[in-house]
């Protein structure tokens, strides 16, 4: 009995070595993962106080003060480049994009067409006037012959009109077109027979009609001063008409003409003009009537297309 005691308590004492042998060794280990934990902590404390000390100079709150003004600064806007303004001058502002931005460089236009002052229209018609005095001899059996030269002049209203289809450039800007015109003068005449008898209500109706080409020339498409060249054929019908058949007679002149006018467009569609024609007989039906060669003309014109 004693024996068997004797055997259980060595192996009791054997077994609580042991287990005090593993709980030591617990706490060893325990104790090592602390100090290493702590030996860690302590280096990185160690660290962040040398990176504070490092931050604390004057060099650093300049830095400091340098990135709260970039963050609280707005950013500037970009400077405009010789690209964007090539750019807002190059494309229309109807087909422009939103994309680009007006600049300081950018140049505000207003685009209109030029028109030629000569030739901006298709189409001019107007009215013209120019003094006209009847030339010739009258002589009848019945009537006593007088001088048409000794009636008074009276100015010759005639009606205009231009087409000019062609615009081109001269050393300027030029226009080629047709022109015609028709005009009209009236007299009264004092008429007596041989016997010395008053012939009444005698007039004399001048009609004349002429057309040709023209040539305009300007400076410049925006001028509004011109100048204009014509070469023309027409001719002059001369009545006289009377309650007497005897006294009433009739005759034609046919000329032809060359003239230049200077002219200056104004209200846009208006063009005044002012010039001189001459004119050349060159085949006369009757040899009691001529034409006055030295005519100085004037007249407005209204364009249309």
């Amino acid at each position: 009995m004693n024996v068997a005691l004797s055997i259980s308590s060595g192996r009791v004492t054997r077994i609580s070595t042991r287990v005090a042998q593993s709980v030591l060794l617990s706490l060893f280990v325990v104790i090592g993962i602390n100090s290493v934990e702590a030996q860690t902590t302590s280096q990185t404390s160690s660290k962040t106080k040398i990176i504070r000390r490092q931050g604390t100079g004057p060099e650093a709150s300049v830095e400091r003060k340098k990135a709260r003004a970039a963050k609280a600064k707005p950013a500037a806007p970009e400077k405009p480049t010789a690209d964007a303004a090539q750019t807002e001058l190059i494309i229309p502002a109807d087909a422009r994009s939103r994309d680009v931005l007006p600049t300081p460089a950018t140049v505000l236009s207003k685009i209109e067409p030029v028109q030629n002052p000569l030739g901006a229209k298709l189409f001019e018609i107007g009215l013209s006037a120019q003094m006209y005095q009847p030339m010739g001899r009258v002589e009848l059996p019945t009537l006593t012959p007088y001088e048409l030269d000794g009636l008074s002049a009276k100015p010759m209203l005639a009606l205009e009109l231009r087409w000019l289809p062609l615009d081109f450039e001269m050393k300027g800007a030029a226009s080629f077109g047709l022109f015609g015109s028709v005009g009209y003068a009236q007299h009264r005449v004092n008429l007596t027979s041989p016997t010395g008898l008053a012939i009444e209500n005698t007039e004399l109706h001048s009609l004349k009609t002429q057309a040709g080409a023209e040539l305009g020339w300007s400076p410049s498409a925006s001028s509004l001063w011109g100048v204009r060249g014509l070469l023309g054929y027409g001719q002059l019908l001369v009545t006289q008409s009377s309650n007497s058949a005897f006294a009433s007679m009739s005759g034609t002149v046919r000329f032809a003409s060359v003239g230049a006018t200077f002219e200056r467009k104004f209200f846009d569609r208006w063009t005044a003009y002012a010039g001189y024609d001459y004119r050349i007989p060159v085949q006369n039906a009757s040899t009691q009537f001529d034409i006055q060669k030295s005519n100085i003309v004037a007249g407005i014109l209204g364009g249309f297309q």
